[in-house]
C-alpha cells in the first residue's frame, strides 16, 4: 500500500458499531502477533504491517464518521 489516503464515502452499509467491534478484533490480532514478533517470518511482518494500516484506515473513517454526525 502507498502512503496515499484512500478516499472514504460513507455509503453507511457498516455501522459505526460494526466497524469498531471490526477494529478490536484487528487490534487483539495485531497485538498477538507484535508479541510474537521475533519469531515471525517476513511475510508475517508483511501482514502485521497491513494489519496495522488498516486499523490507522478504520480509525480514520470513524473520525470521519463521528465528525459528520457533530456537524448535522
Amino acid at each position: 500500500m502507498t502512503s496515499e489516503k484512500l478516499v472514504y464515502k460513507d455509503n453507511g452499509k457498516i455501522s459505526d458499531e460494526d466497524l469498531l467491534d471490526f477494529f478490536r478484533e484487528l487490534e487483539e490480532v495485531y497485538s498477538s502477533y507484535l508479541r510474537e514478533k521475533e519469531e515471525k517470518a517476513v511475510r508475517d511482518l508483511l501482514l502485521l504491517n497491513e494489519i496495522y494500516n488498516s486499523m490507522v484506515e478504520i480509525k480514520r473513517i470513524i473520525r470521519i464518521r463521528r465528525a459528520r454526525k457533530h456537524e448535522r
